[in-house]
């Protein structure tokens, strides 16, 4: 959910993941892991992505959800 609209988002803007490595601090690893869906973000990685692609930190959960599909 959230990690694909994050994904999707950087795909859009033409965003790699070493750019949010670099950012966050993260591993490369853990960001191609998160992005995968392998692993969760965790809060606070979660806002150092925010402010790494400067946008508000319910910009990806109103996308994540909107892309749920119904029951």
């Amino acid at each position: 959910m959230i990690a694909g609209a994050i994904a999707e988002h950087m795909e859009q803007n033409g965003i790699e993941p070493v750019f949010l490595s670099e950012k966050t601090g993260m591993t490369q690893h853990s960001v191609d892991c998160a992005l995968s869906g392998e692993r969760n973000f965790s809060v606070d990685e979660y806002v150092l992505i925010c402010e790494a692609l400067d946008v508000d930190y319910d910009f990806f959960f109103n996308k994540g959800f909107d892309r749920q599909e119904a029951p």
